[in-house]
C-alpha cells in the first residue's frame, strides 16, 4: 500500500515537472541553415546580429548605414564566422527557431567583392538554404554649400549636421562612429562629401559669431552631378544690437527754459528802470 502511494506520488511529481519544463524545451528548439557562396580567393568573415523578435524589422538601408560597432551597441547578440577561401557553403547549426539575424561581411574584410547584406529568419526546416549575392558598388557623391550674411559677405565658423532622408524618418549620418558635422571655412564654403546617392537634410547647429542661428533646414539630393553644381547659399541674419535708451528729460528742459526766460525778463526790467 505504502509502495503504491509512493509510486503515485512520484508519478504526480514527474507529471508536474513535465508540464513546467516542456515550454522551456519548446523555446529551445533549434534548426540549421546552409548559406551558399560564390567561390572566393580569400577568406570571408561574416557577422550575424540577432534582431529582436516581435518588432517591426528595420529597413536594410538603415542597417547598412550603421557601422559594426553601432550595430553591436544596438544589437549586442552578435556572432562571427569565417568561410575559408575556396569554400562555397557554410552550415550554421543550433540556431533558435524563429530567430532573425542581420548578416553581412565584417567591416575589416570588406572589399570590392563584398557580399550583399541580408535578413535571415530561421525556420523549422533543417534544409533551409540561403544563396548570397555580390553587392553592387554603391554610388557616392558630394554637395557644395556656402555660408553668407544677409548683409553680404561670406561667414566662417557655422556648424551643420547632415541627416539622411529615409522613407519614414530622418536619421543622422554617422561617420567614424560620430555624427557627420560640417563647418564653413574662411570663404564660407563647405561641402558634404562622400555620401551615398540619395536625399539628405542640412541642419545648422552653431551660428557664426554675431549672427542668429538659422532654423531653416535645407534639403538636398546627392547625385552624379551634384558636386559640380553651383554652391547653395545658406543665409544668416545678423544679431540686432540693443538700442541705447536715452532717458526722457523733456520736463527738466522745460523748467530750465522757463527759468532762463524769467531771468532775462527780470534783467530787462532792471536795466530799463536804471536807465530811466
Amino acid at each position: 500500500m505504502k509502495i503504491g502511494r509512493l509510486i503515485r506520488l512520484m508519478l504526480s511529481i514527474c507529471a508536474c515537472l513535465y508540464f513546467l519544463t516542456s515550454p522551456i524545451f519548446a523555446l529551445q528548439k533549434t534548426s540549421s541553415v546552409t548559406i551558399h557562396f560564390e567561390k572566393s580567393d580569400k577568406d570571408t568573415q561574416l557577422a550575424l546580429w540577432q534582431l529582436p523578435e516581435g518588432q517591426t524589422l528595420p529597413e536594410l538601408e538603415t542597417l547598412f548605414e550603421k557601422t559594426d560597432a553601432e550595430l553591436t551597441h544596438q544589437y549586442p547578440q552578435v556572432s562571427t564566422v569565417t568561410v575559408p577561401k575556396g569554400e562555397t557553403k557554410l552550415v550554421l547549426s543550433n540556431l533558435p527557431v524563429g530567430a532573425i539575424y542581420y548578416v553581412r561581411e565584417a567591416e575589416e574584410r570588406l572589399g570590392v567583392h563584398s557580399l550583399a547584406p541580408f535578413i535571415l529568419k530561421v525556420d523549422t526546416d533543417d534544409d533551409q538554404a540561403v544563396y548570397t549575392k555580390k553587392a553592387k558598388p554603391q554610388k557616392r557623391g558630394s554637395y557644395p554649400f556656402v555660408k553668407v550674411s544677409a548683409q553680404g559677405g561670406s561667414l566662417e565658423g557655422a556648424t551643420f549636421e547632415v541627416w539622411k532622408q529615409t522613407q519614414k524618418q530622418l536619421q543622422p549620418v554617422i561617420k567614424g562612429g560620430s555624427r557627420y558635422l560640417l563647418t564653413s571655412s574662411k570663404d564660407g564654403s563647405f561641402m558634404a562629401k562622400d555620401l551615398p546617392f540619395g536625399s539628405y537634410v542640412l541642419k545648422e547647429i552653431t551660428a557664426p559669431k554675431g549672427y542668429l542661428l538659422s532654423k531653416k533646414t535645407i534639403s538636398f539630393e546627392v547625385t552624379d552631378y551634384s558636386e559640380k553644381q553651383a554652391p547653395v547659399k545658406v543665409v544668416n541674419q545678423p544679431k540686432v544690437p540693443p538700442r541705447i535708451e536715452i532717458p526722457y528729460t523733456g520736463n527738466a528742459i522745460m523748467i530750465l527754459v522757463v527759468l532762463l526766460g524769467f531771468a532775462l525778463f527780470t534783467l530787462g526790467v532792471y536795466l530799463v528802470r536804471k536807465n530811466g
